[in-house]
């Protein structure tokens, strides 16, 4: 026997020759006879004769559903329908016979038998672009109802250990898939980990150009990954939810020209990379897609609202988490020693702990100048045992120029990134990020967390949970060297130390990753019910 092809169930064949909606082959120039032998059917009808069993009884299905929705009565009275909605509707075509009716009403329900469970028809599986809005609809639906697992898109450029916006992520992974969820991130570099399923996102070209490129790309495999919903914490127009965990920056650029010469704010509005990101931003926050902005602060809530109109409504702010740490005495005691002796500073010195990569942006310049006036009061004894330590990633030639010029360079210790921090939070006496822009610093929330008094500046988020005097102190001008000072001398006396560090220990207990990917959850569910 001559072997037959059979087509899928659930396409359309558009070949010559083909069954057409109603149940006949299509006119063609080289129609196959039907095979010998077999039962032929629709000679009564007038229809091209169509051999039996061509193709599977589920096809049919299809095809008899299509002739049943135009024998099915409308409930309109108004398109002719017979009295109380009984009868098939008399057309200018003619009246469909009752044998045809039970014909095809008999290939539909084979084919409902044959239809495997779940499946809701050929209509739905070849779907086009309202087919795809369709779908993510029922997948926000579930993300509300919460009666399924949920795949969560995560978009960020790239891992670095030491990033306060990496570190988050991390954690918030954590969360994510304790509480059941399955996890694809996107980056052109990530470590690998155990249940994250990781697409490359290549980028290339010149380093003004890979923020662009990343984010074209990142476009690409998000829509190709088909997540349920998509978080972005990297500047993309990819996104359902847009964390601005980066602040804006637009605010950052206007910032900081506050702080530069005149030259260097030429070459600041010259430089292609702002121009770039200027670009990117502008285009995230006016995406279609995006249905809602996380802030980690109300400052950065009000600078997005400025500069972009957003609505006040699409901007939530959600304050950021981390894992409450629990060192014990003997652990604080042995890390305290390590680092101290590592570094060569004596145990009866105060140290000062400066945690953050991006050391311009952060106010590293100013804390030096700070430390200059602070070691130069010959009235407070204390100031003479003073040492600061630097961690972070960066270049450090200009501030040890600085620091030499004003004659402290040997109370600085450069330590460079560390993977384990929480000893050098352990090892320090006072926390200090003098910052120029900082939506929501993490080193500061970890810092209180254990224990230390923090000492920064309004321009960080922090300082919205923070009372100047209670967990540590508050600057207004990052650039007021005898402010800062001033500030830093409250807590050279071991007393006071340790009741700021106390109540900054009992303010940053109550913001948990726990309570963030709460949060974050309920926000996904505010933006389901909203869409459907």
């Amino acid at each position: 026997m001559a072997h037959r092809e059979v087509r899928h169930p659930h396409r359309r064949d558009r070949r010559k020759g083909a069954c057409r909606r109603d149940g006949s082959l299509g006119a063609g120039p080289k129609r196959r006879p039907p095979l010998p032998g077999r039962r032929r059917e629709g000679a009564a009808a007038g229809r091209p004769l169509r051999p039996a069993g061509l193709r599977p009884p589920h096809a049919d299905a299809q095809v008899a559903r299509r002739g049943a929705l135009a024998l099915r009565p409308r409930r309109n009275p108004r398109h002719g329908l017979a009295p109380h909605g009984r009868g098939p509707r008399q057309t200018g075509c003619g009246a469909h016979d009752a044998g045809q009716v039970a014909r095809l009403a008999a290939v539909e329900d084979q084919g409902r038998r044959c239809r495997r469970p779940g499946e809701r028809g050929d209509h739905n599986r070849r779907r086009g672009h309202g087919g795809r809005h369709r779908a993510r609809r029922r997948s926000l639906r579930g993300v509300r109802r919460g009666n399924r697992a949920v795949k969560i898109g995560l978009v960020r450029r790239r891992y670095t250990p030491y990033g306060g916006a990496e570190v988050f992520l991390d954690r918030f992974i954590d969360g994510l898939i304790g509480r059941g969820h399955s996890v694809a991130l996107f980056a052109s570099r990530w470590e690998e980990r155990e249940g994250v399923e990781f697409h490359g996102v290549p980028e290339w070209g010149p380093s003004f150009m890979r923020p662009l490129v990343f984010a074209v790309n990142a476009s690409r495999a998000a829509a190709a990954a088909r997540c349920d919903v998509v978080l972005g914490l990297e500047r993309t127009w990819c996104h359902h939810v847009y964390r601005a965990g980066d602040g804006c920056h637009r605010e950052w650029l206007e910032r900081r020209k506050r702080f530069l010469g005149p030259a260097r704010r030429l070459l600041l509005a010259l430089n292609p990379l702002h121009r770039v990101l200027l670009y990117i931003e502008r285009r995230l926050f006016t995406a279609p897609d995006l249905r809602l902005v996380v802030a980690n602060s109300q400052r950065v809530r009000r600078e997005i609202a400025a500069h972009y109109g957003l609505p006040p409504e699409r901007i939530r702010v959600i304050y950021n988490g981390i894992a409450p740490p629990e060192p014990g005495a003997h652990r604080r005691a042995q890390a305290r020693r390590a680092v101290r002796s590592g570094l060569g500073i004596a145990e009866d010195d105060v140290v000062v702990l400066f945690v953050g990569s991006g050391f311009e942006r952060k106010g590293l310049g100013f804390l030096i100048e700070a430390l200059a006036l602070l070691c130069g009061d010959r009235e407070n004894p204390g100031a003479r045992h003073v040492r600061l330590v630097v961690v972070g990633k960066g270049g450090t030639r200009r501030y040890r120029r600085l620091a030499r010029r004003l004659g402290v360079e040997g109370r600085i210790r450069f330590a460079g990134p560390q993977r384990a921090t929480p000893d050098y939070y352990l090892a320090a006496d006072v926390f200090a990020l003098p910052t120029i822009y900082e939506p929501f610093s993490n080193a500061c929330l970890e810092a209180m967390a254990l224990g230390l008094p923090v000492v920064t500046t309004r321009a960080n988020g922090v300082a919205e949970i923070m009372t100047d005097g209670v967990e540590g102190a508050i600057v207004d001008d990052p650039a007021d060297a005898a402010a800062l000072a001033s500030a830093l001398s409250r807590f050279l006396d071991e007393g006071a130390r340790a009741e700021a560090g106390r109540r900054a220990a009992h303010t940053a207990s109550a913001y948990t990753m726990e309570r963030t990917v709460d949060e974050f959850l309920k926000e996904l569910e505010r933006v389901a019910c909203a869409d459907t």
